[in-house]
């Protein structure tokens, strides 16, 4: 998202856990779980404010809540942009997040069949200019998971 600064009007954004103020920048918020919330700054300034606190970011740092404590941590800005491309880069990422955004990138449900699996964590990409399978197959080839589909078109991993 990209704001032109205008200091005569603010823009806010709020999510049911944090509260951005923007002032001028490109920013991805991420806000899909009840509770958690992941901003990112490109560029220019924008202020997170959670639980009473509140932080200003520099480009390159990302605010992220999880477990009611907000923090920062530095992130590489093209992997947090790509989704904008339809990539998805996963730095061991737990499978019950990786499912979520199968959800949304290619509207298909997941079912975990095994659920010590759901936080099991993968690393790689996801490139949803491709075939869904070609991700199951890496995500398959390079841990201990399994995945069919049932009848109905859920994905099944165990």
């Amino acid at each position: 998202m990209v704001i032109a600064p205008d200091p005569s009007k603010i823009f806010i954004v709020e999510t049911d856990s944090m509260e951005v103020t923007v002032l001028g920048t490109t920013f991805n918020l991420k806000a899909y779980e009840s509770g958690a919330a992941e901003l990112s700054l490109v560029n220019g300034a924008v202020k997170a404010a959670s639980m009473g606190k509140q932080l200003t970011l520099r480009p390159g740092q990302q605010a992220f809540l999880h477990n009611g404590t907000l923090n920062t941590r530095l992130f590489d800005v093209p992997e947090i942009a790509a989704w904008r491309d339809g990539k998805y880069y996963f730095e061991q990422i737990p499978l019950t997040e990786i499912a979520a955004i199968l959800q949304r990138a290619y509207n298909l449900e997941t079912v975990f069949d095994d659920q010590n699996i759901a936080a099991q964590t993968f690393t790689g990409l996801l490139n949803q200019h491709k075939p869904v399978g070609t991700f199951l197959e890496n995500l398959q080839s390079t841990t201990a998971v399994q995945y069919y589909f049932d009848n109905s078109g859920k994905l099944h991993l165990h």
